[in-house]
């Protein structure tokens, strides 16, 4: 934000060097780490590049039927390039026009139950 990401990612990526040369040497200290370590995400996340179909479903007891749903999918397409989210997908946005193969469904299985 306070635009110094060119010079932390400069110092992480001359730290990553430095580390994986001393794990070619086998030079690494006891309890020695890869320097770039993420923290947990509280989140579940994934990503899924170049799928030609994906479904998703939430299963939900057939024989207690809730007025709410505790729990619905959410799908987001983002630009893998720019970060920029394309399209999200979720109970109150059913389908987006820019792509007409993605869409939310309710109550896909009580017609089959």
């Amino acid at each position: 934000m306070n635009g110094s990401i060119g010079e932390f990612e400069g110092e992480e990526a001359k730290a990553f060097e430095e580390y994986i040369d001393r794990y070619k040497e086998e030079a690494l200290g006891d309890g020695e780490e890869n320097p770039i370590s993420f923290p947990d995400n509280e989140h579940f996340e994934m990503e899924l590049a170049q799928l030609e179909r994906l479904s998703f479903s939430i299963a939900d007891n057939p024989f207690f039927r809730a007025d709410v749903a505790k729990y619905y999918p959410e799908a987001h397409v983002i630009n893998g390039e720019t970060g920029v989210v394309m399209a999200t997908i979720n109970p109150s946005t059913k389908s987006n026009s820019g792509f007409s193969s993605l869409a939310f469904l309710d109550n896909f299985r009580d017609e089959k139950l």
